[in-house]
């Protein structure tokens, strides 16, 4: 299966503050956010890895992610 990816950002006079992401990945990626951000899954689950522990974010959820 081919990989895509789209990403929006929204712009505030200047500043990137905002983003949605649509994807069909499902590999991992180390990221490090300088920032909390707010995640909302509309299709699928997203899983997030911090430290020693899986946080999962399901369809139709949000999740708040402290930096």
């Amino acid at each position: 299966m081919m990989e895509t990816s789209r990403v929006n950002f929204i712009d505030c006079d200047g500043i990137k503050i905002a983003a949605s992401v649509e994807t069909d990945s499902y590999d991992e990626h180390p990221i490090y956010y300088p920032a909390n951000f707010l995640i909302y899954v509309e299709r699928g689950q997203l899983n997030l890895y911090v430290d020693d522990k899986v946080y999962f974010i399901r369809e139709n959820e949000f999740g708040l992610v402290r930096k």
